[in-house]
């Protein structure tokens, strides 16, 4: 004659199972953690592929960072840039985002999705180079931006494109956003920095193509917008 479980037999393994979960779980969100950025790594090298077949277009020219309206930003493309690395980058718009982000967080133009005022696209990542001045208020203790307009500007080591990681300054209203915590994007109001709100690092482009993982305690803080109350990562 079969035995019925008891209800601590029951229990005990019910709590097994639980506790197996518990610890399995952190796990498979790192594994799909690390599939994202590889896939990131992946759309900021086919990136690079089209900036590079720019300036074999242009003389030696990076792609200008000025949005529609005339002014620079780290974040926007212009539509004909932007259309230009689409068509050269494979044509598949999602490489202009990293698969982390969310669309919505500070205002998102969807890939795909008409620019909005005449300012271009806003994509997921920061790009570097094709300024013509490189004098932006930085922090204190800060490095100066230095980014390259042509080919001839390249310097060692020098960046052209990168993950999103954005600290606002005072005065702006704008969260705190990191591409890649542990388990994806974060992002935060109330004046946390990305250590506190727990942003690992992210990808790095150089001038030579090569993409690199940096943690983002190997990274510095430059100045995200003119008047230097806004900061990027890199």
């Amino acid at each position: 004659m079969r035995r019925a479980f008891t209800l601590i037999e029951l229990l005990v393994v019910i709590s097994i199972i639980a506790l197996l979960i518990a610890i399995l779980l952190p796990q498979l969100s790192r594994v799909k953690e690390a599939s994202r950025r590889a896939q990131c790594s992946s759309n900021l090298h086919q990136l690079h592929l089209g900036i590079v077949n720019y300036t074999v277009d242009y003389q030696g020219m990076y792609p200008d960072a000025r949005r529609d309206d005339g002014t620079y930003h780290t974040r926007f493309l212009a539509t004909p840039i932007y259309e230009y690395l689409l068509d050269t980058s494979g044509g598949d718009d999602r490489i202009m985002m990293c698969p982390n982000q969310d669309p919505g967080i500070l205002g998102y133009v969807q890939p795909g999705d008409t620019p909005p005022n005449g300012l271009g696209y806003r994509i997921g990542y920061v790009k570097l180079a094709g300024f013509d001045h490189t004098g932006w208020v930085n922090a204190p203790d800060n490095p100066v931006w230095d980014s390259p307009l042509r080919v001839d500007d390249d310097k060692p080591g020098m960046k052209i494109l990168a993950d999103f990681i954005y600290e606002p300054g005072a005065g702006v209203s704008n969260p705190t956003v990191g591409s890649h915590g542990t388990n994806g994007q974060v992002y935060a109001t109330g004046g946390l920095t990305p250590e506190a709100l727990g942003v690992e690092g992210g990808n790095v482009v150089f001038v030579d193509g090569s993409v690199q993982w940096r943690f983002l305690r190997e990274m510095q803080k430059h100045a995200a917008s003119p008047d230097g109350r806004a900061s990027n990562y890199y």
